[in-house]
């Protein structure tokens, strides 16, 4: 590009040079003396630099080589002011990498949608005291099945219970300490999951499993023949028949569930609904509600607790997922973004007075390029060049620290306790990209537009 743009300049200065010559060689066959003729001439023709400017713009591609100039001198000049670029590129790397920590953290936990089929749709039931923030999620499967037989509202409803510290071995291996889901037969279906290979536990099924692809290219190197082996899971050794789809890592965020096996039947777990389409979910709570009494009644019968008859139940959006992270830290993690946010504007606002004190040592500069020809706004889009070009680097820097950042929150977050240890999966995606950048530009454009 640099060669393109050299030889277009060289071009640009011969035509100039011979319209000049020109110009001076018509004045002195009028009779004027050739230093007189070049004079006038020259003053007649104008500014050279200014002439080239407006030519470059009439190519129509002026604006693209303006730019490359533009980021080049900013190159150079960031370059000449090492001290300078190094505190201005830590201090956005600080601001934008907290934020982006925060921000994948946030999402990871609280927006992210299930890799399943329409997640929107999806409904955790809940048992709740009067005043209780957030009620018990388990159910027997008595009151599932009446539950699944009597509702109009779901086209499914099913259950799950986890196991995030059980022993599991592979292939006659030594056990070790994974995540395993026990699900009730609709799971799958329910779920709108394919198996990359076999199939999902259906109906009848017993004894059997399904592994999630990661344990499946872990332990089995990916081998098409792992239907029909088998796997213990806790006491129970079960054949696989399935391998769940890439990416899916079951409905817990912060748990990463290797193997799926069918409920006890005397066993009790959570319940999640697919609500049917044009259904909403007040018309399903109102549903529920109706049918609620067959289990205030079964608990009843086992428990003593005065204030179990007080118990209703509700339905809340479960389509990022179940999370007891997101119940426990979901409100400091929003107040973490706002102090975050802060944050930035500061390093913005510190930014802002580093590029003007910098301008004004940079003043008789500028005065000679506008001397020279340069317009007021191409001053201006140079300032705010380097701005953009410190904001880019500061993003990438940033990512660095967003990394670090993010491994110390996790551990931060997690209490230690073998069956409640995380396993945030914190990837990097197209939203978090878009985040990221969309930060560099704004950043960018905050802490430039003062000097500009």
């Amino acid at each position: 590009m640099n060669f393109f743009w050299r030889r277009r300049d060289e071009e640009l200065d011969e035509e100039l040079r011979f319209h000049l010559a020109m110009a001076i060689q018509e004045r002195i066959e009028r009779g004027e003396d050739p230093k007189e003729a070049e004079r006038a001439a020259r003053r007649e023709f104008g500014n050279l630099a200014l002439v080239r400017e407006t030519t470059r713009r009439m190519w129509g591609w002026g604006w693209l080589e303006d730019a490359w100039h533009d980021a080049r001198y900013a190159l150079r000049g960031l370059r000449r002011s090492p001290g300078f670029s190094a505190a201005a590129i830590a201090s956005l790397a600080l601001g934008i990498g907290a934020n982006t920590a925060i921000f994948s953290l946030t999402y990871t936990i609280m927006l992210r949608s299930l890799p399943v089929a329409q997640p929107e749709r999806l409904v955790e039931l809940l048992q709740k005291y009067p005043g209780e923030p957030r009620g018990n999620g388990y159910w027997t499967r008595r009151s599932y099945e009446h539950y699944r037989e009597r509702s109009q509202s779901f086209g499914a409803l099913f259950g799950m219970g986890i196991d995030n510290h059980i022993k599991v071995s592979v292939e006659g291996g030594e056990p070790e300490f994974r995540v395993a889901e026990f699900v009730t037969d609709n799971y799958f279906g329910a779920l709108g999951l394919r198996p990359v290979l076999g199939r999902g536990i259906g109906p009848g099924d017993e004894g059997l499993a399904v592994i999630s692809w990661t344990l499946w290219n872990s332990r089995y190197n990916g081998d098409a023949g792992v239907l029909g082996k088998r796997v213990v899971v806790g006491k129970k050794s079960l054949t696989i028949i399935g391998v769940a789809p890439r990416g899916y890592r079951g409905l817990r965020v912060e748990a990463a569930t290797d193997v799926w096996a069918p409920t006890d039947p005397d066993g009790q777990f959570v319940l999640i609904g697919r609500l049917r389409d044009g259904a909403t979910v007040a018309q399903a709570r109102a549903e529920m509600e109706s049918l609620y009494p067959f289990t205030i009644a079964e608990r009843a019968v086992k428990s003593s607790d005065p204030l179990v008859r007080q118990l209703r139940v509700e339905l809340e959006p479960c389509g990022a997922g179940l999370s007891t992270v997101r119940d426990r830290f979901g409100r400091p993690l929003t107040m973490l973004m706002a102090v975050v946010g802060v944050l930035l504007l500061l390093a913005c606002a510190n930014m802002a007075g580093l590029l003007l004190a910098r301008g004004a040592a940079r003043g008789k500069e500028m005065a000679m390029r506008l001397a020279l020809g340069a317009s007021r706004w191409r001053l201006a889009r140079q300032v705010l060049t380097e701005s953009l070009l410190l904001s880019v680097a500061g993003t990438a820097a940033g990512g660095v620290v967003a990394y670090g950042c993010t491994q110390a929150l996790v551990e931060l977050l997690a209490s230690g306790r073998p069956h409640e240890k995380l396993e945030l999966s914190v990837e990097l995606d197209a939203q978090l990209l878009l985040y990221a950048a969309g930060l560099a530009a704004v950043t960018g454009l905050l802490f430039g537009l003062a000097p500009a």
